[in-house]
């Protein structure tokens, strides 16, 4: 039997292999106009295909497909250092294995002038970083509300796509709506063009850790760094085992 930490680490890697084909697939036909394909579409493709994925392997990995999203949970204290390291060097191999794929299916005329699908920017990097900060923590305090906390609602990946769907379609034209390191770094480390890989890296950082201690601190158990964990249950007490032997008479014979 897969050991449980492999089993999640495989759902991270096909979760974000899956979700990077579909999303950087749709931004290539999109920029190389192949298809009548506008924003609302690609914020549509990549929203959907997040939703799906959270969905389908949730109950293996949590559905992360995002350092920035286990950066969070490594901060609110809900994956250990070695399980996270573990999920984003996942979520980086199946994001460069889906750029690998785009750059196969489509020829270089089409992904070339769309930098294979991986979002650019149009604004100073400053401006930028801001943006992919800010939401990316609307993003990750919508995991922390609807994924990672005990009382979220069974709504299942709905609502990380619903906030992907929207946040692409508010400032897409301005960062690419990344929101996620892998999203870029897949597609732009195939297509070699990294210019700007500080921007995607330093803004979802900031926001995803930033919502790992917000969300917990003011709205969970407190400050998750100050929380002492909860000493193991006491083992059950040991049972005596019933003797099988049946006892000596006391009667003297006659």
């Amino acid at each position: 039997m897969v050991p449980r930490s492999m089993q999640a680490w495989a759902a991270e890697l096909v979760g974000t292999y899956g979700f990077v084909t579909i999303g950087a697939g749709a931004g290539i036909i999109a920029g190389s106009g192949l298809a009548d394909l506008d924003l609302f579409g690609v914020a549509a493709a990549n929203g959907i295909a997040l939703a799906v994925m959270v969905t389908t392997f949730f109950a293996i990995s949590g559905g992360h497909f995002n350092p920035a999203v286990t950066l969070s949970a490594l901060v609110g204290r809900k994956i250990r250092g070695v399980d996270a390291l573990g999920y984003v060097a996942c979520q980086i191999l199946g994001a460069l294995g889906a750029g690998l794929t785009l750059r196969i299916i489509f020829d270089e005329t089409a992904w070339r002038p769309a930098g294979l699908g991986a979002p650019g920017l149009t604004i100073s990097s400053g401006r930028g970083v801001l943006v992919e900060a800010v939401f990316t923590f609307f993003l990750a305090i919508v995991i922390w509300g609807t994924a990672i906390d005990a009382r979220a609602p069974k709504v299942g990946g709905f609502a990380i796509g619903l906030t992907v769907f929207v946040g692409v379609l508010a400032v897409g034209p301005l960062t690419g709506g990344a929101f996620n390191p892998a999203r870029y770094l897949g597609p732009a480390a195939v297509a070699d063009n990294l210019s700007d890989w500080w921007v995607y890296f330093v803004g979802p950082g900031i926001g995803g850790a930033f919502a790992g201690l917000f969300y917990p601190t003011v709205l969970g158990d407190g400050f998750p760094w100050a929380r002492t964990p909860e000493p193991p249950a006491p083992p059950p007490p040991a049972t005596r085992r019933k003797s099988t032997r049946r006892p000596s008479s006391t009667r003297k014979r006659s």
